[in-house]
């Protein structure tokens, strides 16, 4: 299998990957006063904005529990767009490397998608300190049976579109100003700033429910205030996650195919 080959192969440069990740941090974070602080407000800021702009969609939750709803989801989603958006010029930002050393290429995308995942983390960490204050209540450990392959199925997916994009943005540079716009669009029909139990309407419902993210923010949403999951929506966080797994394969071998010829065409 590709990811068998692949992970090996990351697994010999890991030194440059983790260096890669380090660089990238003192770059993002440079000359600023707050410094990742700037990862925190990011997701918080939308939640405020969420939080206010769309209450009255908020679906039978109160106050609180709407406020913990949108700061999860929009960590998850800021981790989902940061990674895909910087990981998109990750690999043509570096002409003078691709072109003059051998190494993985796709340790370019990869540390966008890690150093977007540190953040996630510390939001995730703040997210959950603010549901033990805000509900008064420890989350549910039960519940870390469908969080934890959610946000697994999550990051493999990132790490499916930082892959493709930053590949296909060497040789279609179209891509660097179509990923922004389609990213935008995308966040309407993903459960962040909402729930599948908000007052959208069946008809909104029905075509949010054919996007791959969907289950996944869905389950987590429910795991997090312990709405009781169904057979359902397990079947769909299984499916999403199986083609997810079978399409981070195919993007392997697609990437394989485009990596021979990235140092003749960037």
């Amino acid at each position: 299998m590709e990811i068998i080959k692949t992970y090996l192969e990351i697994k010999k440069f890991k030194f440059l990957l983790q260096q890669t990740v380090i660089r990238e941090i003192r770059v993002r974070y440079k000359q600023t006063y707050i410094g990742i602080l700037w990862a925190i407000l990011q997701p918080l800021a939308f939640s405020c904005i969420f939080y206010f702009l769309f209450s009255y969609i908020k679906g039978g939750l109160n106050s609180k529990e709407h406020f913990i709803i949108l700061f999860f989801s929009t960590s998850l989603w800021t981790f989902f767009s940061n990674s895909v958006s910087f990981a998109t010029n990750s690999i043509s930002g570096h002409p003078s490397l691709i072109t003059k050393v051998y190494f993985p290429r796709i340790i370019f995308p990869m540390s966008f998608v890690a150093v977007s995942l540190i953040d996630l983390s510390i939001n995730l960490l703040l997210a959950t300190v603010l549901h033990v204050i805000l509900l008064n209540q420890i989350p549910n450990m039960l519940n870390f049976v469908y969080v934890i392959p959610a946000i697994a199925f999550i990051i493999i997916l990132t790490l499916n579109c930082a892959v493709l994009l930053s590949g296909l943005n060497v040789f279609y540079r179209d891509f660097k100003y179509l990923v922004p716009i389609s990213l935008q669009l995308l966040m309407f029909i993903t459960p962040v700033m909402y729930t599948m139990n908000s007052n959208i309407g069946e008809n909104i419902k029905s075509i949010i429910i054919y996007n791959p993210l969907t289950p996944l923010f869905d389950i987590f949403q429910k795991s997090i205030i312990n709405i009781p999951v169904i057979t359902e929506d397990i079947i769909r966080l299984l499916v999403v996650g199986l083609i997810t797994i079978l399409f981070f394969e195919f993007n392997l071998r697609f990437f394989k195919k485009l990596n021979s010829k990235m140092a003749d065409i960037i």
